[in-house]
C-alpha cells in the first residue's frame, strides 16, 4: 500500500483529507471544481476518485499529517479539531497540477 501511496502522476498531488470521524488520510488530489467548491481526490490514478468539498481538503504536510493520525488514533477528538483548525492549510488552488481552468488560473478558493 505505501508504493501505491507514494506513486503520483502527472496531474496530481498528495494532500491531507478530513475523512470520515474526522480521520486524517493521505490522498492524491487530481482536480478542482471552483464552481462547485468540490476536490476530486483518490488513492491512485487507477482507483476510484470521490468529490469533497474544499473545507476537507488540505495541503500536505508531513509532520502535520502525523500528528493529526497520532491524535485521531488515541482518540483525542479535542486536540484533533484543535490540529484541523490551527495546523492545516486549505489547498490553493492555482498551484500546479490541476485540471480546473478557473482554479489553474488563480480565480478559485484560498
Amino acid at each position: 500500500m505505501a508504493s501505491q501511496e507514494n506513486k503520483e502522476a502527472p496531474n496530481e498531488r498528495l494532500v491531507i483529507v478530513r475523512g470520515w470521524g474526522d480521520e486524517p488520510a493521505k490522498l492524491n488530489l487530481y482536480a478542482i471544481d471552483s464552481k462547485l467548491n468540490r476536490a476530486i481526490v483518490g488513492k491512485t490514478d487507477t482507483a476510484p476518485t470521490i468529490s469533497l468539498p474544499m473545507e476537507y481538503v488540505f495541503e500536505f504536510d508531513q509532520q502535520v499529517f502525523t500528528r493529526l493520525l497520532v491524535a485521531y488514533e488515541s482518540g483525542d477528538m479535542i486536540a484533533l479539531a484543535e490540529l484541523y483548525t490551527n495546523e492545516t492549510r486549505k489547498v490553493i488552488c492555482d498551484q500546479e497540477p490541476l485540471s480546473d481552468p478557473e482554479c489553474a488560473a488563480g480565480r478559485g478558493r484560498q
